[in-house]
Order: structure tokens, then sequence, then C-alpha cells
């Protein structure tokens, strides 16, 4: 979603167009939960995910970047930018959760499971996993 000035918005209301993705433009069988941020040193409280059923869960302090008035990022090709002019800050950041059931234990416990990827394995050594849908 991006933020666009009240004077140029073709809708009204974000939530109604929001709520009809999360309920039937997405395969929520396939992604049983969906996750958004807000940031809350910008003006963002989250009201459009609040008015559209997510819950707040976690609530972080982030370090920003300030280049010329306008956020950037300290990553770029998997890369550490270094950006001279940056003014460094801070910024809490609240995370948004959308679960398709109300009890997240209950739907992976019937409907996925987590299986290896053969000939895989993380750097550590431990063999890399992916969730699996169950057909019944």
């Amino acid at each position: 979603m991006v933020a666009v000035p009240r004077d140029r918005r073709r809708l009204q209301h974000i939530s109604k167009p929001l709520r009809w993705q999360m309920r039937r433009a997405i395969d929520r069988s396939r992604w049983p939960v969906l996750v958004t941020y807000s940031d809350e040193s910008v003006g963002h409280t989250g009201h459009v995910y609040k008015c559209s059923g997510w819950r707040k869960t976690a609530r972080n302090l982030a370090a920003t970047l300030t280049v010329a008035g306008r956020r950037v990022s300290r990553y770029a090709d998997g890369r550490v930018v270094e950006h001279v002019d940056a003014v460094r800050g801070e910024a809490w950041i609240q995370r948004w959760e959308h679960w398709s059931t109300d009890d997240p234990a209950a739907l992976f416990a019937t409907r996925w499971r987590r299986v290896p990827v053969p000939g895989k394995f993380w750097r550590s050594g431990a063999p890399a996993m992916t969730y699996e849908r169950i057909v019944a």
C-alpha cells in the first residue's frame, strides 16, 4: 500500500479494498498469516489495519537514516551502504498480523507440515526446511 495525499485519492476508505484483498484476492490457505508494519515516526497510527481487523503484535525501536529529508536504507544489493551525509535517528515500528484463523497452532497442525529441502543446507550445517501444504 502507498500513502497518497487526500486530494489525489480515488478511494475514500482504503480499509474496504484491503479487507477484500485479504479475504478474496490472497489464497489464505497458502498464506495463513499476513504481516505488515506501521511507522509511528512519520505519523502512521495503523488506523487502516485496525479497521481491517489486524492485530498489533510487536513494537520495536528501529535505527533510521535520513539523507536530504528522505528515509534511506543501510542495505543495497546485499551490502551495507555508507551514506556520508546521513542523519541517524530512531523510529517506533509497529508490527501488525492478520491470521486466517483464531488458533494459529491448530492451523499449522492440520494444514501444513515442516519438511526438509533435499540436498540444501544452511551455512550452519542445519538442513534447510520449508512448509508443505497437506492436501486432504
